[in-house]
């Protein structure tokens, strides 16, 4: 069965991310040990691991990546609905009034919510290509 092009390129972006969140975790330890440092590293070796067996066509590294776009779709909500209420406070923090402080943040709702739906949209597409009968059906004949 030929391998498509489609989970090969969503495992190169996975190994780059993987990469990046693993350097990251690393420098993250050497500046600043801390819990979140470390989850980082764990996150980047596991991205890693599971972006190499997506290569290799293992059904559960495709499991964890529609897992991890679930995750993403799932963040990117909570952060729209989090994110002006810390920007507010942050901004207050400063010495900006709470009123304008407020306006502030309710200014970058909208933004957020785009970039949030943008995402949204592609991590949808990538769940369905990962759960589509042909990529399934590409996984299911290596094992």
């Amino acid at each position: 069965m030929p391998r498509s092009t489609f989970v090969t390129v969503i495992a190169a972006f996975g190994i780059l991310g993987g990469c990046f969140a693993t350097f990251g975790g690393l420098m993250m330890l050497a500046m600043q040990p801390s819990l979140t440092a470390v989850s980082v590293l764990v996150g980047g070796v596991f991205g890693l691991v599971a972006a190499f067996a997506l290569r290799r066509r293992r059904n559960w590294a495709r499991l964890s990546f529609i897992g991890v776009q679930a995750y993403a779709i799932l963040g990117s909500i909570v952060n729209v609905i989090r994110q002006p209420a810390q920007i507010a406070a942050r901004l207050t923090s400063t010495g900006m009034s709470a009123e304008d402080a407020r306006a502030a943040a309710s200014a970058s709702r909208t933004p957020m919510m785009v970039v949030a739906l943008i995402f949204g949209v592609i991590n949808i597409l990538i769940i369905a290509k990962l759960c589509s009968r042909d990529v399934r059906a590409e996984f299911d004949a290596l094992e």
